[in-house]
């Protein structure tokens, strides 16, 4: 039976998990594309639509997997005492906790783990709710807290092991021959000459001209202005009703247009400019005509072996995030039951959040983008090609014994190792990685925190009994 006086709980939940699922893809979509963008084997735009493809992809073929870790694994239906009440409530705080924290990291490009944030504010309801007691804490059969933090510090490590194995090959069959372009079109399954410089002059010079929604709307907002004095004057009250249609239009398109490449190698002649200059340094220069040929492989071979695998991958793992959560509050709210460890997830939640993955990156991944990629080590498509193969084996794998793992360790942890392949430590910004390392560290504590501290409050607050009549 139906819940329907907890169906403003659902509505909630709903709201939260299509919070987490758009976070995740302007958080660690985001990053899995910095690679492809960086190197600039594609342009930001046509990242949105293969990733598109392949997260809907990912998510509906392979997604169920680890959703139903994250929503069985970590806290046993037990604990929930079968009252559907209390567990749609637990789902949904977990959620609320985890998109929270990861949308404040996002607003300022602090590159976290969505997947770990997710899991640290289940374990936080947990405690809320039962107890510590109660929350597996152990690997309980790979599903456990321990099985999946075991990946926070294997998946970078075999992500980077990957990354320079790759790298490695292609440094030392390719780059270091006496004819590299040679050996590079026999090396590349697929070959022709890439075609990618020309979009970004062409995107300018559309800009420039006022061409297109975001040229219009760009335009239509210099020469509507915001008077004087308040919002609340008349004059500016009617002016920001007019401005509506165009603001929006630069919320949806301003990340396609921004200027990912000159964000990421800093300010000449700043601290950070010198720094990135210096890591720059110590990667060597190949041939454009050779880096061209693993262009064309990143962007033409279907993405199949590159960044389309990752973005599978991301959709196979990381949509479990939102959907096994919301999938317990959605099955406790349409048949009144606690739901049983073995119920299934339904596919269009599952695309659902892909979707909402994909509009995450498509509006607002720039922002972690710009922190990414060159931020770390000198990209070009040879190097990205073996970032993300490197990172999709990992995530694959792990997705294969349903372990959720952070998609954003993995392509981090593939760009150290390509990295260190250029012979030197000093090829890579460990600044940017001590950083990272900083924030996913305290992402368990502050995630887990944050949603057992709202469950807490929400289930222990008073209750007002009903008022009754006597006859």
């Amino acid at each position: 039976m139906m819940l329907t006086q907890y169906t403003y709980i659902y509505a909630i939940g709903t709201f939260f998990a299509l919070l987490d699922a758009y976070n995740n893809g302007a958080n660690d979509v985001a990053n899995a594309w910095a690679t492809s963008v960086s190197s600039r084997s594609i342009t930001y735009r046509q990242a949105i639509v293969f990733a598109f493809i392949f997260e809907v992809l990912g998510a509906v073929t392979v997604g169920a997997r680890t959703a139903d870790t994250i929503k069985n694994g970590i806290i046993p239906a037990s604990a929930f005492r079968n009252d559907p009440g209390v567990q749609m409530l637990a789902f949904t705080c977990a959620l609320a906790g985890a998109s929270i924290w990861v949308m404040w990291c996002s607003r300022h490009s602090a590159h976290v783990s969505s997947t770990y944030s997710l899991v640290s504010a289940v374990a936080g309801v947990g405690v809320a709710v039962a107890g510590a007691s109660q929350v597996q804490w152990g690997w309980n059969g790979g599903k456990g807290l321990g099985a999946i933090f075991a990946g926070l510090a294997m998946a970078p490590f075999i992500s980077a092991c990957f990354g320079a194995l790759i790298f490695g090959l292609i440094k030392f069959v390719v780059h270091l021959r006496r004819d590299p372009v040679r050996w590079a079109v026999y090396s590349a399954p697929l070959w022709a000459r890439p075609i990618w410089g020309w979009t970004r002059s062409r995107l300018h010079a559309r800009l420039r001209e006022g061409r297109g929604p975001m040229g219009w709307a760009m335009r239509f907002l210099h020469e509507h202005p915001m008077g004087e004095g308040r919002i609340y004057e008349t004059h500016n009250m009617k002016n920001f009703v007019l401005r509506i249609p165009a603001m929006a239009v630069v919320a949806l398109l301003y990340g396609s247009h921004y200027d990912i490449h000159a964000a990421q190698v800093g300010i000449g002649g700043t601290p950070e400019g010198r720094r990135m200059d210096r890591v720059y340094a110590h990667a060597p220069k190949y041939p454009d005509e050779v880096e061209h040929t693993y262009s064309f492989v990143q962007l033409t071979q279907v993405k199949v072996l590159t960044a389309c695998t990752a973005s599978f991958a991301h959709g196979a793992n990381d949509v479990g995030n939102a959907v096994g959560p919301w999938a317990a509050i959605y099955q406790a709210w349409s048949t009144g039951n606690a739901p049983s460890t073995k119920a299934p997830v339904d596919t269009w939640q599952l695309a659902v959040a892909a979707l909402a993955i994909s509009f995450g990156l498509a509006t607002y991944g720039y922002n972690i983008m710009k922190v990414m990629g060159n931020k770390i080590t000198y990209h070009s498509p040879s190097r990205g090609c073996s970032m993300e193969m490197g990172a999709a084996i990992t995530i694959l794998i792990f997705s294969q014994y349903s372990l959720p793992v952070s998609t954003s360790m993995c392509i981090t942890g593939a760009t150290v190792g390509v990295g260190l392949m250029n012979g030197t430590a000093k090829a890579v910004n460990w600044q940017r990685i001590a950083l990272l390392m900083v924030s996913w560290i305290a992402t368990i504590p502050v995630a887990g925190s944050i949603a057992g501290v709202i469950m807490g409050v929400v289930l222990n607050a008073p209750h007002f009994p009903t008022a009754t009549t006597t006859g």
